[in-house]
Formats: structure tokens, sequence, C-alpha cells
């Protein structure tokens, strides 16, 4: 593939990993910049800004904004087993700056998704009451706030939908009777 001049950047002085890095920052950015604009087809754009993050990770192993995008870009994407590899994302975000996860609102939106994405919907209504309610938020964090309403609506109609205080029908017994202490039940009550 030939290098073309982009935006009067003279791409002949630079190495072709050079060249590749900054392409890749390039196409990152952009689905940042609008990841609304790629909803038309959203798993090929998410799975794009994925794998770009990837590899960006594999450079800058402890980048807590790569790490944030690509827990978004796992969210959008909604594959089997994504909301899981989004929770494993945050959390190591989390961990590169203590205490930092509880004042950003993108974060805890994105937490939230992922938790309602694997049906951990009490978890996720938990978690946006204790870090959202009665909280004052920058205007850029503001805007995040209009998918927050629309996660929380959704969240509390799966609650809803579930009935009998949040566990579904195929949910195993196990995880939410209190009296159960691991063995059966021998007597049939």
């Amino acid at each position: 593939a030939r290098r073309r001049d982009t935006a009067g950047i003279p791409w002949g002085s630079i190495s072709d990993t050079e060249y590749h890095d900054a392409l890749v920052r390039m196409k990152v950015l952009d689905f940042l910049k609008n990841p609304d604009a790629n909803r038309v087809n959203v798993p090929p754009a998410a799975t794009a800004a994925i794998r770009l993050l990837s590899r960006g990770l594999v450079r800058y192993p402890n980048s807590r904004v790569l790490l944030e995008a690509r827990a978004d870009a796992f969210i959008a994407r909604k594959w089997k087993g994504d909301a899981s590899f989004a929770l494993r994302d945050i959390e190591r975000a989390m961990a590169l700056q203590p205490g930092y996860g509880e004042r950003d609102l993108k974060l805890i939106v994105a937490f939230a998704s992922a938790l309602h994405q694997l049906q951990q919907h009490e978890s996720a209504r938990y978690l946006m009451e204790r870090h959202v309610k009665g909280k004052t938020f920058s205007d850029t964090e503001l805007r995040g706030l209009v998918h927050l309403r629309g996660l929380q609506e959704s969240v509390e109609a799966a609650l809803e939908e579930r009935g009998s205080g949040g566990r579904g029908e195929g949910s195993s017994p196990f995880l939410y009777d209190d009296d159960n202490d691991g063995e059966e039940d021998e007597g049939g009550e």
C-alpha cells in the first residue's frame, strides 16, 4: 500500500511503523469523537475499533483512556462475551488510577452497561444509584447522562419484566436463596 499525504503531514519523513501507528491513532480518534455516527453498522465499526485499540494497548498497556475506549467498543458491539471483556477493561482502568473511576461518569455508565448486558440488572441499578444520584457533573459529563437515563430505563424495565424481586425464571435458586447453605433439601419441603 502506498502512503498518501493526508492533512498536510509529510509521511515520507517517517518510518512505516510510525505511519501505521499514526493511522491507527487517527482512526481510533475518529471513532472516539463520534461513536454514534457508526450506529448503523455498530458491529463492524466496534470490531475495527477493538482491533485498533488492542494494538494500541500492546504498545501502551497502562493507558486508561485506551482501556475505557475499548470497553465502550465491546459494549457497543454486544457479541457473546463482550460484556465480560468490557468489565475486565474497566477493572484495569480503575486499578490504574484508584478512586478515579468513582468520579468518572463515562466509566460508571460503561460499568453499568456491561452489568446490564450480563443480566445483572440489580447490580447495575445499585451502581447507578450509588454513584450518580445527588452528584454534580460538568457539561461534558452531562452529555453522557442522556445515555445513562436510557440505560436506567432499560434496567428498570428488565427488573419489572423479571418480577419476583429480580429473580428470573431460569435463574438458579442457589444465587438468591439466603436460607440455602449449599446442601440439597432431602425432606422435600
